[in-house]
């Protein structure tokens, strides 16, 4: 009975992941980038979306520590890492700081000088955009200026078409 009922499970959970979803219109598309900081892994020092590198696109990545999608992401984003080096990448997440400490550490985020990670303390983010779904995706421009933004797992060549 659990061997009928798992293997289902398993080919839905693995084509959700896998089918990447359509852009949510938010109304906030062609608008600047909000200013918000997170808590850095170091619980000492904040980050400012402000502190961004200069004329780059961003990818600002909602997620939750322990959401499996958010790992696919991620593991999808560290794997590419190099063809998306001039892209910066804000991971953020509401939930618990040292849940948040453990993920960084796992996936070797500490290790990527355009990833910065932290906590949203004031639950920004998630505020702005409306949204309570992980992993969320919001894709900028080099000017700062949202293009799309997606509830799901988004290809990594999706983030790649913010080069051009």
């Amino acid at each position: 009975m659990r061997k009928a009922i798992g293997i289902p499970m398993v080919m839905l959970l693995a084509s959700c992941a896998m089918d990447e979803p359509k852009p949510i219109v938010t109304g906030l598309e062609g608008m600047s980038m909000q200013e918000f900081s997170i808590l850095l892994p170091d619980s000492s020092h904040y980050f400012s979306s402000a502190e961004l590198s200069g004329n780059k696109p961003t990818v600002l990545f909602y997620f939750s520590p322990t959401c499996p999608y958010c790992r696919i992401q991620t593991r999808r984003i560290v794997e590419d890492v190099q063809e998306l080096d001039d892209i910066n990448f804000l991971f953020v997440t509401s939930n618990q700081f040292d849940v948040m400490k453990k993920y960084y550490r796992h996936f070797g985020l500490e290790g990527l000088d355009n990833v910065q990670v932290g906590l949203d303390t004031g639950y920004v983010v998630a505020n702005y955009f409306k949204t309570t779904k992980v992993p969320s995706v919001a894709l900028y421009d080099a000017n700062r200026r949202l293009t799309s933004f997606y509830t799901g797992v988004v290809k990594t060549e999706t983030m790649k078409k913010l080069l051009n």
